[in-house]
């Protein structure tokens, strides 16, 4: 009872963590773990319908990946939007994952991960630190916590100071071997200056995800509860290993 009880808080902690999301949310509450013989590709979609008489908003990203060695992996991606109609090329990026921590050295695994960001046009480049940790709660339980920081440069459009997220996942895995998430998004703004709740963009949602033959997909919804961040977002992941 004691284990169950300790499982519970710790969950409903995690959860008020608040976390990042934005219209058409790409991303995922990625955990610390690498496997050594990784080499992946995934293709990733978000479509969120229009809000009092926008239009949809959609995002597609593709990115390979694969692990250096059981410390490190490297990630490259391409995202694009589709901006009044058009489909255009966003933005591209290159991820280094460190892990620092393994479980079997203590009580859960942690890691470091380095972006870099070019976006399209003048828009600003960026660059983030991202702090992941994941734990294993019970047998079938684990959880995962992320926190972001993130400066942009390189154009007169880019915004000043340390913006601050985090992100926060429970998930369970069922006997048929799908796994059942409840993922949470927010980002808060700028350090010394994030305003109000409402100013902010806070999501949360359910994911399902499993795999099939060779092919891994994930089916996500996330609810906007805050009002800057939109109301619905759908999202489809797909991705193989070789």
């Amino acid at each position: 009872m004691l284990k169950i009880s300790s499982l519970l808080v710790t969950s409903v902690s995690l959860l008020l963590i608040p976390m990042t999301a934005s219209a058409n949310n790409v991303g995922g509450v990625f955990g610390p773990v690498i496997n050594p013989t990784d080499k992946s590709l995934m293709f990733r979609y978000a479509t969120s319908p229009g809000e009092n008489g926008g239009e949809d908003a959609i995002a597609t990203r593709l990115h390979y990946q694969q692990a250096l060695n059981t410390d490190f992996r490297l990630r490259l991606l391409a995202q694009g939007r589709d901006i009044s109609n058009d489909f255009q090329y966003d933005s591209a990026a290159v991820e280094l994952l460190w892990q620092f921590q393994h479980r079997q050295q203590g009580d859960w695994d942690s890691a470091l991960r380095f972006d870099f960001r070019t976006r399209r046009g003048d828009r600003a480049e960026s660059v983030g630190v991202n702090w992941t940790n994941q734990w294993k709660l019970a047998d079938s339980w684990s959880a995962r916590a992320v926190g972001s920081l993130a400066w942009q440069f390189g154009s007169d459009k880019a915004a000043t100071g340390t913006s601050f997220s985090t992100r926060a996942q429970i998930s369970y895995k069922t006997e048929s071997k799908l796994t059942l998430g409840m993922d949470m998004f927010n980002s808060f703004g700028k350090i010394g200056d994030f305003g109000s709740f409402n100013d902010q963009n806070h999501a949360i949602g359910p994911t399902i995800s499993g795999k099939a033959a060779n092919m891994k997909y994930m089916f996500g919804y996330l609810k906007g509860v805050s009002d800057g961040a939109r109301d619905d977002v759908f999202r489809f992941w797909l991705g193989t290993s070789f």
